[in-house]
């Protein structure tokens, strides 16, 4: 249980990681560089979910 709520921890702080690095990507002007991160970050996050499920 406490490594249940440990990796949910985890998981919100990665995901609070990446809305900030998209709110970041967003102040800049290139369309085709916040499209090519945002892609990384959603695979990153997808990434993340799937290695939690698999460690729960």
């Amino acid at each position: 249980m406490i490594r249940r709520r440990y990796v949910l921890r985890a998981l919100l702080v990665n995901f609070l990681k990446i809305a900030s690095f998209i709110q970041l990507i967003q102040k800049m002007s290139c369309i085709r560089c916040w499209a090519i991160c945002y892609v990384i970050c959603m695979v990153l996050s997808i990434l993340g979910l799937i290695i939690s499920a698999i460690t729960i």
